[in-house]
């Protein structure tokens, strides 16, 4: 019987050992699929972190500076401009030429079936030269620039109806008190255009080869403009009558204001590049105006002075082709570039003139658009 019991014992301990070391067995195969599992998910993890990276890098070179490189990182950009533009005005008109008609029997025998036949002369200005100059800074904080700038643009034309038989001039800038009319006349426009520009920027690639740079800055204008016309052999509904008389019209113009810009390049290689730019201004300004005419040795004829409070719209852009490149291991830096560039000044021509001859105080504001246009040479020396 006791052998018997020892005979099951040993069995029982021998079945528990067998079953002991099967555990073992199985608890070592479970740690190893772990860890298994683990390294799957580690390895998933790297790989996401790579691909963030690697976006995180296209996006870091996307809107990576794109400003010139000097190796301070920061330096001085001085820039010159010769203009050569344009000015255009509406309501320049200055008197109608009508051919086939006689001076006096117009003035004493008006009939109801009278018309006028002929044609509007008006200042066509020629192309005149002007210069800008430009100082920029490039800021060490992320890439930032400032930048200011200083146009100037003057402006002479002249224009004239020569006198001819059969010929009557109606002049547009004389008071209509007692209808006169003239025989030839003569004008003679000036324009005094000066402009300064203070803004802030950054240029940053959006793709391989081409940037952008936003700004916005600070505008301020000075716009002097003096339209002078001499109308000559002038007759009068009464019958007076002037040598000359002269209209001298005057207009002073200074406004400041916000201007939003945007600028972009386009990389072509062995440093040339395509760019344009647009712009866009709100200018709160005043309008000093002043009308003298005068009878050349009778006297004064009619004055006149008004000031109008305005805000004034202008909208620019240029497209051009530069080329540009760093020297002395970015030490310094040399772009050289030529643009057509166009300004319009909104409702810039205030010039008042009379409008009737029986409310002779009754005057219009011309409201003519200031246009400028033509093409910009320069270059930019950054150090």
């Amino acid at each position: 019987m006791t052998s018997r019991f020892f005979q099951v014992l040993a069995l029982t301990s021998l079945s528990i050992s067998a079953m002991a070391e099967y555990d073992q067995d199985l608890y070592f195969d479970d740690d190893s699929f772990l860890s298994d599992e683990l390294d799957q998910i580690a390895q998933v993890d790297a790989s996401d972190d790579t691909q963030r990276d690697q976006k995180s890098d296209v996006q870091s070179a996307h809107f990576a500076s794109a400003r010139p490189k000097l190796s301070k990182g920061a330096g001085l950009i001085l820039s010159g401009d010769f203009l050569y533009w344009q000015a255009e005005e509406g309501g320049l008109s200055y008197g109608l030429q009508s051919e086939n008609h006689s001076i006096l029997p117009l003035l004493q025998q008006p009939t109801p079936f009278q018309g006028v036949d002929g044609k509007v002369s008006r200042i066509q200005p020629e192309y005149e030269p002007g210069y800008r100059l430009s100082l920029a800074y490039q800021l060490p904080y992320d890439q930032w620039d400032i930048s200011l700038s200083w146009a100037r643009y003057q402006s002479t034309s002249h224009d004239h109806i020569s006198q001819k038989a059969n010929q009557i001039v109606f002049p547009y800038w004389l008071s209509r008190n007692f209808a006169p009319l003239a025989q030839n006349a003569k004008a003679h426009w000036d324009l005094n255009y000066n402009t300064l520009d203070f803004d802030l920027g950054r240029m940053f690639y959006i793709g391989r080869c081409f940037s952008i740079k936003p700004t916005l800055g600070f505008k301020a204008a000075w716009i002097e403009q003096t339209l002078t016309v001499l109308y000559g052999n002038v007759v009068f509904s009464n019958n007076a009558a002037s040598p000359d008389v002269r209209s001298k019209n005057r207009s002073t113009f200074q406004g400041y204001g916000v201007d939003l810009g945007f600028d972009g390049n386009w990389k072509l290689g062995a440093g040339f590049e395509l760019f344009g730019s647009c712009n866009a201004a709100l200018l709160w300004g005043n309008f000093d105006l002043a009308l003298f005419e005068k009878n050349i040795g009778l006297g004064p004829r009619s004055r006149l002075k008004n000031n109008i409070q305005e805000v004034v719209p202008e909208l620019g852009f240029s497209a051009g082709v530069c080329w540009e490149r760093s020297f002395y291991s970015e030490r310094l830096f040399l772009n050289i570039h030529v643009a057509w560039e166009e300004q319009v000044w909104f409702n810039q021509n205030q010039l008042s003139r009379f409008v009737d001859a029986f409310m002779q105080g009754l005057i219009i504001n011309q409201l003519g658009n200031l246009t400028l246009s033509g093409w910009t040479i320069g270059a930019a020396v950054g150090f």
